[in-house]
C-alpha cells in the first residue's frame, strides 16, 4: 500500500509539465474547445468511444483539442461544413498550436466531408478556419474503436525434440534418480512462487495504476484548454436542426444529407475494423512514438506449447494448454504494458522537448516574457526529471512481472520434459526485453 501511495504522489508530479505546456505559446487568452471521448454504452459496441460537436467559427479560426482515446485505438475524426456546401479548411495539429502535420479541404473530401484517420498516443489538436462568407457552422464527429493488441506477434516457436534435453545428457536412462531430483526442483520452484505471490500481487496493481494514471495523465499533453462541451452524441446534430427551425427549407436539407452521409461513414468505418491489423498504413502514427509491430530481427523462444493466436488466446495442444493458459497471458500483458509504457514517455518526452524549444524561441520577444519563461523553464526540467524517476520504477515492476511470468512458462515447459527452459532460453529473451525498454535520455 505504501508503495501505491508513493507511486500516485509521483503521478502527480508527473501532470505538472504538461499543465504548463500550454503557456509556451505565450498566448494567455487562447481557450481551445476540449472534445473528451465518451464510452459507448450500447450493446454490441464495448470499447468503444464517440463525441460529437457542433459549433460555429466566425471571423477567425476556431480550436479544439481531442482526447481520451488507447493507443491501441483507431481514430476517425469527421469533420464537415453544416450548413451549406462552402469550403472549409480543416488542420490536424500536434504538438504545441504552431505545428500542423496534415490539412485537408471539405470542397474536395468525398461528402464534404474531411476524415482524419490516425493510431496515436496523447491528445490531437483540430484548427477550422473560417471560409471566404466569414462565417460557417460545422460538425465534428471523433470515432475510436475497441483497443486492439497484436501487432507484438508471438516470440515462440515449436522447440526441436534434440533442443528439450541438457546437451550432453541422455534421456531414459537416468532412471528413477533424475525422477526425484526433477521432482524436489519443482516442489521448491512452485513453494518459492507460494511465498512471493502475496508481493507478486502488489506489484501488478501497482504497475497496472501506474500505467493507468500515466496514461490519463499525459493524454492531456498535446494542446491544454479551459472550455468543455456538453455530453452528446449524434443526437446532437438532430435536435440542431429542431432549433433551427427558422432556416429555410433548403438549409434544414443540407443539414439532414451531411448527418446521413456521417453515420452512413460511420457505419462504413466499424466494418472496416474487424477486416485490418491492429496497425494499419492507412492510420497514421504522426508521433512516431507508438509501436508499429514486432521488429524482424526480435528473438525467437524455443517451446514445447506455441501459440496458434495471440488474439484468441488459443493454443495448438489442447494436453498443455491449461498449464500455460494463464502464464502466457500473464507475458503478453507484461509485454504490452512495457510497450505502453515506452510509447507514453517517447510521447510526452518529445512533447516537452518541443514545447521547451518553442519557449525558448519566443521568449526573446520581451524582457518580462523572458523572465517569466526562465521561470517556467525550470519548473518543466524538474518535473521532467521526476518523470523519467517514474518510468525508472515502474519499468522495474513490469520487469519482475515478466520475468515471474517466464519462471511460471519455466515449470510448465519442464513437465513436459523441456530442461532448463529459461537458462538456456526464456533468460536471452528476457535480457533482450530489459535492454529494449530501459530508459534511455
Amino acid at each position: 500500500m505504501n508503495r501505491i501511495l508513493c507511486l500516485l504522489f509521483g503521478l502527480m508530479l508527473l501532470v505538472q509539465p504538461l499543465l504548463h505546456a500550454q503557456p509556451y505559446s505565450l498566448k494567455k487568452d487562447f481557450k481551445p474547445v476540449k472534445l473528451e471521448l465518451l464510452k459507448d454504452t450500447r450493446k454490441g459496441h464495448e470499447g468503444e468511444k464517440s463525441i460529437t460537436y457542433v459549433g460555429k467559427v466566425a471571423d477567425s479560426a476556431s480550436f479544439h483539442y481531442i482526447k481520451g482515446y488507447d493507443m491501441y485505438q483507431k481514430v476517425d475524426i469527421l469533420v464537415a461544413n453544416y450548413e451549406s456546401d462552402e469550403s472549409l479548411t480543416v488542420s490536424l495539429i500536434t504538438d504545441t498550436w504552431d505545428e500542423v502535420v496534415a490539412t485537408q479541404n471539405t470542397g474536395s473530401s468525398k461528402d464534404g466531408i474531411v476524415n482524419f484517420k490516425l493510431q496515436d498516443h496523447g491528445a490531437i489538436g483540430i484548427k477550422i478556419d473560417p471560409p471566404s462568407s466569414g462565417a460557417a457552422k460545422y460538425v465534428i464527429v471523433v470515432l475510436a474503436s475497441p483497443p486492439k493488441q497484436e501487432h507484438l506477434g508471438s516470440p515462440f516457436v515449436p522447440i526441436e525434440k534434440s533442443q528439450m534435453k541438457v546437451s550432453g545428457s541422455e534421456s531414459g536412462d537416468d532412471g528413477g534418480g533424475s525422477n526425484l531430483i526433477l521432482y524436489l526442483i519443482i516442489g521448491i520452484a512452485l513453494l518459492v512462487i507460494a511465498f512471493l505471490g502475496g508481493k507478486l500481487l502488489g506489484k501488478k496493481k501497482a504497475a497496472n495504476f501506474f500505467i493507468l494514471m500515466l496514461f490519463t495523465s499525459i493524454s492531456v499533453s498535446a494542446q491544454m484548454g479551459t472550455t468543455g462541451i456538453p455530453e452528446g452524441s449524434l443526437d446532437i446534430m438532430e435536435s440542431q436542426q429542431q432549433q433551427d427551425s427558422n432556416d429555410n427549407q433548403a438549409r434544414r436539407d443540407f443539414r439532414s444529407n451531411t448527418t446521413q452521409n456521417i453515420v452512413t461513414r460511420l457505419i462504413e468505418i466499424r466494418s472496416t475494423w474487424n477486416e485490418i491489423r491492429s496497425f494499419d498504413r492507412s492510420y497514421t502514427t504522426y508521433r512516431n512514438c507508438v509501436p508499429t509491430g514486432i521488429a524482424p530481427d526480435d528473438p525467437r523462444i524455443p517451446s514445447f506449447c506455441t501459440e496458434s493466436s495471440t488474439e484468441t488466446g488459443t493454443y495448438d495442444s489442447s494436453n498443455c494448454a491449461g498449464c500455460f493458459g494463464n502464464s502466457r497471458r500473464d507475458f503478453n500483458e507484461a509485454r504490452y504494458k512495457l510497450e505502453m509504457l515506452a510509447g507514453i514517455y517517447k510521447c510526452a518526452k518529445t512533447y516537452s522537448n518541443a514545447a521547451i524549444a518553442l519557449g525558448d524561441n519566443t521568449s526573446g520577444i520581451h524582457a518580462v516574457t523572458g523572465i517569466v519563461w526562465q521561470q517556467e523553464r525550470a519548473k518543466i526540467m524538474k518535473d521532467v526529471q521526476k518523470m523519467e524517476e517514474e518510468y525508472d520504477k515502474t519499468y522495474s515492476y513490469l520487469m519482475q512481472e515478466l520475468r515471474d511470468s517466464m519462471m511460471e512458462l519455466n515449470l510448465c515447459e519442464e513437465q513436459y520434459g523441456v530442461e532448463d527452459w529459461f537458462d538456456r532460453f526464456g533468460f536471452m529473451y528476457f535480457e533482450f526485453m530489459q535492454e529494449k525498454y530501459r530508459r534511455v535520455n
